[in-house]
Formats: C-alpha cells, sequence, structure tokens
C-alpha cells in the first residue's frame, strides 16, 4: 500500500474580495503528496442561492505553474504536434492574436518561448537527457509552454539565479 499525505487549502469571499468580484463561491485547492507523484486539483463551487446567479453559471480562471528544473536546451515537451496555439513572442498583437499550428513532434526551449495551446489538456512528458516528468491535465483546456531565457528571466525579480 502507498502511503500519502492530503492537504487542503479554503478559499472563500472576504469583504476585499466582493468589493471586486461579487460572486458568492467556494475554492478548494487539495495537494496530494505520494512517494513517486505530485497532484494538484481545484474544485470551485458557485454557492449562490438566488435565481439572478444560478448555480450551474459561474465562469472562473486557474493557472497551474509547472515549474521544471531541467536543462533547457535539452527539454522537450510532447505531444503537442498538430495542436493549435499562439506564440505570444511575436514582435506585434496580430501575429500573437494569429493561430498556429504546431508541427515539431517535441516541443523546445531553447529560444524564449511562450505559447499558449488551446483545447490541448490531456497527458505530456517533459523530458531531458536523464530525466523527465509526466504532467496530466484534467477538465483544463489550455497548456502554456513557457521559458523567458536569460535574457527575459534575470529580470523577474522572484526568479532564482539562473532559474530560467
Amino acid at each position: 500500500m502507498t502511503s500519502f499525505d492530503i492537504f487542503s487549502l479554503v478559499f472563500e469571499p472576504t469583504t476585499d474580495i466582493t468589493a471586486k468580484y461579487d460572486k458568492p463561491f467556494h475554492l478548494a485547492y487539495i495537494v496530494t503528496l505520494a512517494e513517486h507523484q505530485l497532484s494538484t486539483d481545484i474544485h470551485v463551487k458557485n454557492t449562490s442561492t438566488s435565481s439572478a446567479y444560478p448555480p450551474d453559471n459561474l465562469e472562473f480562471q486557474a493557472l497551474f505553474h509547472n515549474y521544471i528544473r531541467a536543462p533547457a536546451n535539452d527539454v522537450l515537451v510532447f505531444p503537442l504536434q498538430n495542436k493549435e496555439y499562439y506564440d505570444k513572442t511575436e514582435a506585434s498583437e496580430e501575429a500573437k492574436s494569429k493561430p498556429k499550428v504546431e508541427t515539431r513532434a517535441g516541443v523546445d526551449v531553447r529560444q524564449f518561448t511562450d505559447s499558449v495551446y488551446e483545447d490541448a489538456g490531456g497527458k505530456y512528458e517533459v523530458t531531458w537527457p536523464g530525466g523527465g516528468v509526466e504532467i496530466q491535465v484534467r477538465e483544463l483546456k489550455d497548456v502554456v509552454v513557457w521559458n523567458p531565457q536569460e535574457a527575459a528571466g534575470s529580470k523577474i525579480g522572484d526568479m532564482e539565479d539562473k532559474g530560467w
């Protein structure tokens, strides 16, 4: 039998929150630690009892950032081939908003990378020589592959030295 630990963080509206977002909700962030696995889940519920704001109507966004310590020149992320994405490193807003189709079997981060793959939730592998991790995405539709590289990464205040 595998042992594991579960940690829960609960978030509900406060006075400061309702001043900016007046919809009632309950959010629970669950972290499960097992011997060879880390799982995170987010549960969001509309707690309204008002017919003006029915319980099945709550729009929200959630971002799970997975920072992986790996040699940036050797990392590959797959499978993203044939997925539509937006390249946020493009120079113009017009180019940033024009979708592209991924042609690479393995997506690398050898240069500044900020690609948003829409409707790409699923199972992914991030690999490098001598290592790798598997990431599974359920019920979140977008995947972002990001690496600021040294020029931009060194300007991020809370980024560790060479953390890019």
